[in-house]
Protein backbone atom coordinates (compact mmCIF):
# COMPACT_ATOMS: atom_id res chain seq x y z
CA UNK A 1 0.00 0.00 0.00
CA UNK A 2 3.31 2.41 -0.30
CA UNK A 3 2.18 4.24 -3.59
CA UNK A 4 -1.32 3.18 -3.25
CA UNK A 5 -2.04 7.03 -3.59
CA UNK A 6 -0.31 7.42 -7.01
CA UNK A 7 -2.14 4.45 -8.34
CA UNK A 8 -5.22 6.37 -7.29
CA UNK A 9 -4.22 9.66 -8.84
CA UNK A 10 -3.49 8.06 -12.01
CA UNK A 11 -6.23 5.88 -12.09
CA UNK A 12 -8.56 8.95 -11.74
CA UNK A 13 -7.05 10.84 -14.15
CA UNK A 14 -7.15 8.69 -16.57
CA UNK A 15 -10.63 8.29 -16.08
CA UNK A 16 -10.82 11.78 -16.17
CA UNK A 17 -9.54 12.01 -19.57
CA UNK A 18 -11.58 8.83 -20.79
CA UNK A 19 -14.47 10.44 -19.89
CA UNK A 20 -13.83 13.94 -21.09
CA UNK A 21 -13.42 12.52 -24.55
CA UNK A 22 -16.92 10.61 -24.32
CA UNK A 23 -18.66 13.15 -23.01
CA UNK A 24 -17.12 16.37 -24.87
CA UNK A 25 -16.64 14.48 -28.27
CA UNK A 26 -18.65 11.36 -28.49
CA UNK A 27 -15.66 9.25 -28.79
CA UNK A 28 -17.14 5.71 -28.34
CA UNK A 29 -12.87 4.42 -27.68
CA UNK A 30 -12.85 6.52 -24.93
CA UNK A 31 -16.03 5.17 -23.36
CA UNK A 32 -15.03 1.84 -23.91
CA UNK A 33 -11.66 3.19 -21.99
CA UNK A 34 -13.54 5.09 -19.38
CA UNK A 35 -15.81 2.07 -18.63
CA UNK A 36 -12.23 -0.46 -18.13
CA UNK A 37 -10.54 2.59 -15.79
CA UNK A 38 -13.55 2.63 -13.87
CA UNK A 39 -13.33 -1.17 -13.29
CA UNK A 40 -9.23 -0.83 -12.09
CA UNK A 41 -10.50 1.67 -9.87
CA UNK A 42 -13.16 -0.34 -7.94
CA UNK A 43 -10.24 -3.27 -8.03
CA UNK A 44 -7.86 -0.79 -6.46
CA UNK A 45 -10.64 0.21 -4.04
CA UNK A 46 -11.27 -3.19 -3.09
CA UNK A 47 -7.81 -3.87 -2.16
CA UNK A 48 -7.82 -1.15 0.03
CA UNK A 49 -11.13 -1.99 2.17
CA UNK A 50 -9.29 -5.32 2.38
CA UNK A 51 -5.91 -3.93 3.26
CA UNK A 52 -7.60 -1.70 6.03
CA UNK A 53 -10.36 -4.08 7.11
CA UNK A 54 -7.06 -6.54 8.14
CA UNK A 55 -4.82 -3.79 10.12
CA UNK A 56 -8.03 -2.96 12.15
CA UNK A 57 -8.07 -6.27 12.83
CA UNK A 58 -4.07 -5.86 14.25
CA UNK A 59 -4.81 -2.85 15.80
CA UNK A 60 -7.22 -4.14 17.56
CA UNK A 61 -5.18 -7.18 18.43
CA UNK A 62 -2.58 -4.97 19.74
CA UNK A 63 -5.03 -2.90 21.86
CA UNK A 64 -6.31 -6.16 23.90
CA UNK A 65 -2.65 -7.77 24.28
CA UNK A 66 -1.80 -4.75 25.21
CA UNK A 67 -4.50 -4.20 28.17
CA UNK A 68 -3.96 -8.03 29.42
CA UNK A 69 -0.60 -7.12 29.93
CA UNK A 70 -1.20 -3.89 31.92
CA UNK A 71 -3.67 -5.69 33.85
CA UNK A 72 -1.03 -8.41 34.77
Amino acid sequence: MDNFEEKLNVKVQELLGNYKKFTEKNNNSAGSRARKNAQELKNLLQELRVFVLAQQKDNKQSKKSKKNSDEE
